[in-house]
């Protein structure tokens, strides 16, 4: 396997050749900011990993929201503190890494 590994910001047209790598790390802003550009082109990953997953706890944040809108065949949640406050924290992180699982959140209170 050839891996082309380069590091640059993420702009307009990374993302439209994103194909063309192999591993594409961002961030939770960018990935904000980019969303509109990752849904229009539709792509499917093959792997999201979601580094420090407490960011996307409060199933009702703008990190949440937008990374649960990416396609991909297997997904994965990191973190050190899965729940602070309530199992809603825990039902959000499901709810990224296997949708439906628990099912709905109303249905989970």
């Amino acid at each position: 396997m050839n891996i082309n590994l380069t590091f640059i910001w993420i702009t307009n047209a990374i993302i439209n050749n994103i194909n063309d790598y192999n591993l594409v790390i961002t961030s939770y802003d960018l990935l904000k900011r980019d969303l509109d550009l990752y849904k229009e082109k539709d792509y499917l990953f093959r792997y999201i990993i979601a580094d420090e997953a407490q960011y996307i706890k409060n199933n009702l944040t703008k990190n949440a929201k937008a990374i649960k809108e990416i396609r991909a065949v297997s997904r994965f949640a990191l973190t050190g503190t899965p729940i602070e406050n309530s199992l809603s924290e825990l039902w959000s992180i499901f709810d990224f890494i296997m949708p439906g699982y628990l099912f709905n959140y109303n249905k989970f209170k």
